[in-house]
């Protein structure tokens, strides 16, 4: 399991922004926010947002930091990258259909790392994203007021 995904935990009261602690995430793409996927409950809406996107779609990093995992080993998220940022905390983007960065590699906010798919337990293009702390799930629906929007690269 890549960093206990599966894992249902969640934030504890008095964590994150409300204590000033968030870093200053971004978007990773711009899209519509929805709560379940085709009618039927999503069960990692608890520990992530799903975006809907048309496929293709660049996602960004949300925040700098080096790559920790870019492959398909957990099935349920398709093609899966996930960044560690300073201070422990991890970003996870899931159902790609391309990935852009590997292993090891180091991303700034905003970088390209993938493009948007339907991978995985999906069967419409989005992206699943989660912010982590360790192996604690920080809701982005909690602070999708404090992520800042990214402006799309110019030709």
């Amino acid at each position: 399991m890549v960093l206990g995904l599966a894992m249902a935990f969640v934030a504890p009261p008095g964590w994150g922004a409300e204590s000033g602690s968030l870093p200053p995430f971004a978007w990773p793409v711009q899209g519509q926010v929805v709560d379940e996927d085709d009618g039927r409950p999503c069960p990692s809406r608890f520990e992530g947002i799903d975006i809907l996107v048309p496929e293709g779609t660049e996602v960004r990093a949300s925040f700098d930091g080096t790559v920790i995992y870019a492959g398909n080993k957990v099935p349920s998220f398709g093609n899966l990258i996930l960044i560690r940022h300073d201070g422990g905390w991890v970003t996870v983007y899931g159902h790609n259909k391309e990935l852009y960065v590997n292993r090891g590699e180091e991303v700034e906010i905003g970088d390209v790392i993938a493009r948007s798919g339907r991978t995985g337990f999906v069967v419409r293009p989005q992206l699943h994203f989660e912010i982590r702390k360790g192996q604690v799930a920080w809701n982005p629906a909690r602070y999708l007021e404090l992520l800042q929007p990214q402006a799309p690269e110019l030709p």
